[in-house]
């Protein structure tokens, strides 16, 4: 079994390392894992719940990030979050994600087209842009 150290690492690091890599070695025999690095089961199994804990607290902070960048890249695309519950729109409102006159907007919107105001293309109105065959005679 090979452990690579970088510097920058800590011996707390290291130490998870080593006894994940020997758990994962002896089968995941908490037993011989603990003997073989000269602990107490208890020991060991503090340790795996202190990494569990530490694993858990890195994934809410990864979450947490995540989440700060997205409501930060929404922000920053004029998207405003809601803060509670969807609440039932009515009206234009619900159609053109125009906010009602009665909540001040802190950013300015931008009015989007109805559906049914939406132009249709009809099939006589479109061109072939296809290159026309040509019957060989110039």
């Amino acid at each position: 079994m090979t452990i690579n150290w970088t510097p920058g690492q800590t011996l707390e690091d290291v130490e998870e390392i080593v006894i994940k890599k020997a758990f994962i070695h002896f089968n995941k025999n908490k037993t011989a894992t603990a003997r073989a690095l000269a602990i107490s089961l208890r020991t060991l199994d503090n340790k795996f719940e202190k990494y569990a804990e530490d694993d858990r607290k890195r994934r809410e902070e990864d979450e947490r990030r995540a989440k700060e960048r997205r409501e930060w890249n929404d922000r920053a695309r004029g998207i405003t979050p809601c803060d509670g519950p969807e609440e039932e729109k009515s009206g234009s409102d619900a159609r053109d994600g125009m906010e009602s006159p009665s909540k001040p907007s802190t950013q300015s919107t931008v009015p989007v087209q109805k559906p049914e105001e939406v132009q249709a293309v009809l099939p006589s109105q479109t061109t072939d842009l296809r290159p026309k065959r040509s019957s060989g005679k110039l």
